[in-house]
């Protein structure tokens, strides 16, 4: 079972990757839809309406994943900063935890992917590696595309 401390090198991973990528590469991709599958799991447990800023971040990271634009992602960035910690916004994501001194690369800041540990304080580590594994080896493989299939909680 994946401990958190996996979670923290995959988080300091993306956050290498994803600093210098165009907006619709495969990391960014991967990021955004880990967020989407954990996201949901952080809804279910937190009982979010469909108006709550994270639910709100979980839609238009949907339509950045189905259409990576700068509009779409414009969209997104806009949506996470209203639901900061969650999602890919405005704001500080560093985890202490990967012993930078602040927003550096690879320190879950410069990409946001210090979301990630924000959402296994409520949802636990393990299942955020879960969850974010189920998304996105299927649609590595070719076998998922559709937005309904983000992040189903099975």
């Amino acid at each position: 079972m994946p401990s958190q401390e996996a979670l923290h090198e995959f988080i300091r991973w993306l956050d290498l990757v994803c600093s210098e990528e165009p907006l619709d590469s495969l990391p960014r991709q991967i990021l955004t839809r880990g967020v989407i599958a954990a996201g949901k799991e952080l809804i279910e447990k937190r009982a979010y309406l469909s108006n709550h800023p994270v639910a709100k971040t979980l839609q238009a990271a949907e339509a950045y994943c189905l259409a990576p634009t700068e509009a779409t992602s414009d969209r997104y960035f806009r949506a996470a900063t209203n639901s900061y910690p969650f999602g890919t916004g405005e704001g500080c994501y560093a985890v202490k935890e990967l012993g930078y001194a602040g927003c550096e690369p690879g320190s879950g800041c410069t990409s946001g992917a210090g979301t990630l540990d924000q959402i296994a304080y409520e949802v636990g580590a393990a299942e955020v590696m879960r969850l974010i594994a189920k998304e996105i080896v299927p649609w590595l493989k070719g076998e998922s595309e559709s937005s309904a299939e983000f992040g189903s909680s099975d």
